[in-house]
């Protein structure tokens, strides 16, 4: 018999089911909304290969002992800056490597449902992989597919969560030259379920119907963003972050995958060329160039991942800053989610409850949380009148 990951470990990465020669694995989704392999017994030959690919049996590393070099950086195309999450150098990293014929695998979110990792082709095809989806994607055929383009020769950008290029590294058991990787500094990733009754909720409540959702849209600022819903009629709502109950549950880890509370996949060393996050906290390290627009911090970890950056020079604007000190305001980066014990009692508390009065109930601000709110609120007003 084969050995798998328990569901509290299990990442949800596919590729034990994209290995498989036989198909005996299915990715199948549970009741909160995570995908887990399930074994077809009758087909499964107990090779192994499951076991191999799994990047947390194998227990691959990235390059133990070596800090990364930590860049804040911002597209210098404005109107790419303004509808990414944070800087724009995803799409400048991106579009180098389609100018060079290559293939750009990310997240993709369908009819604001469900994402997908897809490829694009063409840079027009970019804006499908820009922003925050803050949901697993499903791997589906990417990490074959990938294989497919690399052995033909074609550069391949695979973007995704560290557990992810975990999967596609296990997956390939080899390194390729053509192949440049880019992870990102994870919160950990909710519940689809949970997402889906956010998504019901609004739309009985608004009376429209939601054709896509941006997680991220900076129209009120980049630290202050909002989740904003686009309605078949065309019509836009955005709520604030803090305020939409189904990103405060998310930011508070109530409905987290298992396996995110205890994720593997923290920390310095990575198994990418490149890893990208949102600055926080640029006020504090580089203040001078802190402007609310977004700011995007870049580790490099391999001198493929340095080349890559370099070819991008003229796309970007680019500042070193001091790995530690950068992770200090980004302690996902490090740190896996810490409030487990909660995501019990607000699951079982939502089959009777809204999204809204769950949440409400096990994220309760006290009376000082409520104040400060109320003021960076005051203040966030005063300057926006101020700039006008």
């Amino acid at each position: 018999m084969v050995r798998l990951l328990s569901r509290d470990q299990c990442c949800g990465c596919h590729a034990c089911a994209s290995i498989c020669p036989k198909n005996a694995i299915t990715m199948e989704r549970d009741k909160e909304g995570f995908l887990y392999p399930v074994i077809d017994g009758g087909a499964c030959v107990a090779c192994g290969r499951c076991e191999k690919a799994c990047p947390l049996l194998s227990e691959a590393k990235g390059e133990s002992g070596q800090m990364p070099k930590a860049y804040a950086a911002w597209n210098t195309d404005e109107d790419v800056r303004k509808v990414s999450s944070s800087g724009g150098v995803f799409t400048a990293i991106a579009e180098c490597i389609l100018d060079r014929g290559g293939v750009v695998f990310g997240a993709a979110l369908d009819d604001a449902r469900a994402v997908r990792h897809i490829a694009v082709e063409r840079k027009e095809d970019l804006a499908l992989l820009r922003g925050s989806k803050y949901l697993q994607s499903t791997i589906g055929d990417a990490y074959r597919s990938t294989r497919e383009y690399l052995l033909s020769g074609r550069a391949v950008l695979f973007s995704g969560t560290p557990c992810q290029i975990g999967g596609l590294r296990a997956y390939l058991g080899k390194d390729y030259e053509n192949l440049f990787c880019q992870d990102i500094v994870c919160h950990g990733v909710p519940s689809s379920a949970v997402w889906e009754k956010a998504l019901s909720e609004y739309e009985t409540s608004s009376g429209k119907t939601v054709s896509s959702a941006s997680f991220r849209s900076k129209s009120t600022g980049w630290k202050g963003y909002s989740l904003a819903f686009t309605h078949t009629d065309g019509s836009v709502h955005e709520h604030p972050h803090e305020e939409d109950p189904f990103m405060t549950g998310f930011i508070r880890d109530l409905y987290l995958r298992p396996s995110c509370y205890r994720c593997s996949f923290k920390g310095y060393a990575r198994e990418s060329d490149l890893t990208l996050a949102d600055f926080w906290g640029i006020e504090h390290v580089l203040p001078s160039i802190d402007d609310d627009r977004g700011t995007s911090l870049v580790l490099v970890h391999t001198a493929r991942g340095e080349a890559l950056l370099q070819a991008v020079k003229d796309r970007i604007e680019r500042h070193e800053v001091n790995v530690t000190e950068a992770a200090r305001y980004n302690p996902s980066m490090l740190r896996a989610a810490q409030t487990e014990e909660k995501r019990a009692a607000f699951l079982s508390d939502l089959s009777h409850l809204s999204l809204s009065a769950a949440v409400k109930k096990h994220t309760r601000l006290t009376l000082m949380q409520r104040g400060k709110r109320v003021i960076k609120r005051v203040i966030k007003k005063i300057l926006s009148l101020i700039s006008k």
